[in-house]
């Protein structure tokens, strides 16, 4: 526990959670010149989900609009419209490495069936996606016989690099703190914190900790659920076709950033052993050499010996409805108190006035595509906190907030926490 008789330190807003969310978060509060302290308990940032060696950026389309889709387009063209000011960040904080370790343009979508072709091409047309986006590839670099979907701008990343360069954007007005377990926060004007080293004090709290939410009373209500991840980092070899560019195909092969290719990923939502697992390995491998049987050399010698493969786990969080979650947090225990749950009667009262934590936002449930939501989505909540024009439609906006959980729940007549 902290010090009682440590001083306690002030900022403007504090932000829990040191990898990409949390980081975007301290970057949209930093272009407006708002002191913040971020806060991680591990030693550094990026250490979670966000710290595999290299993700993808890309819109997730489905073949008629939805929210999610909608959003995620929304959100792939906003990071866009950054990437210049990150990209050449990077190029001069970063001298010891070559632009192209942190970032590369193009990603394939390979549409496999003509099952696969409907979709992604019906989506193309639906969300009115431009050829200066993405166009249909009769053949690639890599295959004569394959189609695909080509994202011209989607991006291969280093995660870590990308959050590292965004809170190097931030520096003038950000703290970083590491290795520090954020114990808890009190509503208040202002809002009290506590970690096991330090007491703080701020106008505005941030929770960026997803795997975290689900411990805490006060925001458990909102069903983010960890979800485990499994890749393989492919050892280099002259016998793996070379890639221009990365490649979604159920699975992915990312282009290399110069640490190797990476092969993703597993996905499991009920065991979370940290623990490699070997047959995931071999599963993804088998997935992959049936794609791209040019390598199958190459795929044969890793199946030869699949437990001396390089692995990461990681845990991301997702929500029951696979969107993320950002928003003012919503006080539930109030909620409850004031709109008892009756089963089969919410359709005849009133919607209730939702109450909340005063100036207490909360961003998560990012899933596999934080990479890609995770700029916009700290820019929504921070522009809401500082009461600044929305960026997103109010009918689209409202499908992302946190209490849609606990007004979905009320209308089926399930108290919270059942």
């Amino acid at each position: 526990m902290a010090d009682s008789h440590a001083q306690t330190e002030v900022y403007e807003a504090v932000v829990i959670g040191g990898g990409i969310a949390g980081a975007s978060v301290a970057y949209s509060l930093a272009k407006r010149k708002i002191k913040t302290l971020l806060l991680e308990k591990r030693q550094n940032l990026a250490e979670g989900a966000s710290g595999n060696p290299v993700g993808l950026i890309y819109p997730f389309l489905t073949k008629h609009k939805t929210s999610e889709s909608e959003f995620s387009l929304f959100a792939f063209r906003f990071l866009n419209e950054e990437w210049n000011r990150i990209r050449e960040s990077f190029r001069s904080i970063r001298t010891d490495r070559k632009v192209d370790h942190f970032s590369k343009e193009g990603i394939h979508f390979l549409t496999q069936t003509e099952t696969d072709k409907d979709r992604y091409h019906t989506a193309l047309s639906t969300h009115n996606v431009p050829e200066t986006e993405a166009e249909i590839k009769k053949q690639t670099s890599f295959s004569q016989d394959k189609e695909s979907v080509f994202f011209k701008n989607g991006k291969t990343v280093s995660p870590p690099l990308f959050t590292e360069t965004i809170c190097r954007l931030a520096e003038d007005h950000l703290t970083i703190h590491t290795s520090e377990e954020f114990i808890r926060w009190e509503d208040g004007s202002p809002i009290e914190m506590e970690t096991e080293q330090k007491k703080y004090r701020s106008q505005f709290l941030f929770l960026c900790n997803s795997n975290e939410i689900s411990e805490d009373h006060r925001t458990k209500w909102m069903t983010l659920r960890k979800v485990r991840g499994q890749i393989v980092r492919l050892p280099k070899d002259d016998l793996l076709i070379p890639l221009d560019h990365s490649v979604l195909f159920g699975n992915y092969i990312t282009e290399d950033l110069g640490y190797g290719s990476v092969l993703g990923a597993s996905f499991d939502e009920f065991k979370w052993e940290e623990e490699p697992r070997v047959s995931e390995s071999v599963d993804m491998i088998r997935s992959a050499k049936s794609v791209f049987p040019e390598s199958n050399a190459y795929w044969d010698k890793l199946l030869s010996s699949p437990e001396a493969l390089q692995t990461r786990v990681s845990f991301r969080s997702q929500t029951q409805d696979r969107r993320p979650v950002l928003g003012n947090l919503p006080d539930a225990e109030i909620f409850q108190k004031e709109n008892p749950y009756k089963k089969g009667e919410s359709h005849i009262r009133k919607s209730p006035k939702i109450k909340y934590h005063n100036n207490v936002y909360v961003l998560g449930g990012l899933g596999s595509r934080g990479l890609t939501h995770s700029l916009l989505s700290a820019e929504i909540i921070v522009r809401e906190a500082l009461s600044e024009p929305s960026l997103l439609p109010q009918n689209l906006r409202d499908d992302f907030r946190p209490e849609r959980f606990l007004l979905r729940n009320w209308k089926r007549g399930i108290p919270i926490g059942s």
